[in-house]
């Protein structure tokens, strides 16, 4: 009878030191680790443009942004004719705003040759790759000869 008794007790202790270890809630015991996660910031990884059209057509300025895997600028830009093609003239990430900026302007070609004398309308798409994540906002501007002018902004 006194082992029953004491393999009673004992296996109250056991049972009684096993909750104060597992929940930790005792104050006395190790400090039970936390998982938190971090926002990652995104990062620019890089940007191009490529030209869709040149071709004659009016003093348009605009652009639309898309988000999926990259962010995508589709838009159009004149020039003073079309020897002229679309450059990306930068484009920035401020991580603190969380804003991506792209301007994009207008250069002569080299190889333009002659050309009809009339108003270009350039089509562009810009693709801006990233990592970690992608901007929460977009602001597009284009550089002509009338200056700098914000045609989109865009949030995801």
């Amino acid at each position: 009878m006194e082992r029953r008794t004491i393999l009673a007790r004992l296996g109250g202790l056991v049972t009684a030191g096993l909750a104060g270890c597992v929940s930790g809630s005792d104050g006395g015991g190790p400090p039970q680790r936390t998982t938190t996660q971090t926002a990652m910031t995104p990062t620019l990884d890089d940007a191009t443009i490529a030209v869709q059209r040149n071709d004659c057509g009016q003093t348009t300025s605009d652009a639309t942004v898309s988000f999926a895997e990259h962010v995508a600028v589709s838009g159009t830009i004149w020039a003073p004719d079309p020897g002229w093609t679309a450059v990306l003239s930068a484009a920035s990430y401020d991580a603190d705003a969380d804003e991506l900026t792209v301007a994009v302007g207008v250069e002569p070609r080299d190889d333009s040759g002659p050309v009809v004398q009339c108003i270009a309308e350039i089509e562009y798409r810009v693709t801006a790759t990233f990592s970690d994540g992608l901007p929460g906002s977009v602001t597009v501007t284009h550089e002509t000869d009338e200056g700098v002018e914000t045609v989109a902004t865009a949030t995801a």
